[in-house]
């Protein structure tokens, strides 16, 4: 059952995500007893945090090159690592294996990303960036950093280093809630 009884008009009282946080914040715990909405309040801000950044990264700095968020993470991760099976790319840039095979094919197409045959195992294969693909995640990587520098600009030097120190005991604690992370 929904919490608004008027649910089927709308609530002019939300305004936004952050109106619609606060609205669950004040009902959640008047319909379900034994809920840490603190806990609600951290994961759902993270989350529209993270999708507000990286919608605004790429629309502001990847599209305009071409490219996409996802064909970002993965150049990204051919530039910083090398080359790497399929498997491996998946793995590091958090991305379905389904769509690295799709964003291959389209990368391959464009020149920016070269498929060889794994020496170590002739039954795999090894992605690597083309010097096309080098020079698109380079310029790629200068316009998205002087945005996060825009983004990193709201904050101190030291509430940069919490947050960033806050984050990292998150994802190394990560283990102990037995949290799924994409292999």
């Amino acid at each position: 059952m929904p919490l608004n009884s008027r649910a089927s008009s709308p609530d002019d009282g939300i305004v936004d995500y952050w109106g619609l946080i606060e609205k669950a914040q004040a009902s959640i715990p008047t319909a379900i007893s034994e809920v840490d909405m603190e806990a609600s309040h951290l994961v759902m801000s993270l989350n529209r945090a993270t999708r507000t950044l990286i919608y605004d990264l790429e629309f502001q700095t990847l599209r305009p090159l071409g490219q996409s968020d996802s064909s970002f993470r993965l150049l990204f991760t051919l530039w910083v690592a090398g080359p790497l099976s399929p498997h491996r790319v998946a793995a590091l840039a958090s991305m379905a294996r389904p769509t690295v095979t799709s964003l291959v094919a389209t990368l391959r197409r464009d020149g920016l990303v070269d498929r060889q045959v794994d020496p170590a195992d002739g039954r795999g294969a090894m992605l690597s960036l083309t010097p096309a693909g080098t020079q698109v995640i380079t310029e790629a990587f200068e316009a998205h950093n002087r945005r996060e520098r825009d983004w990193a600009s709201l904050l101190t030097p030291i509430e940069r280093k919490l947050f960033i120190m806050l984050m990292d005991k998150l994802m190394s604690g990560r283990t102990s809630i037995n949290a799924v992370d994409r292999r």
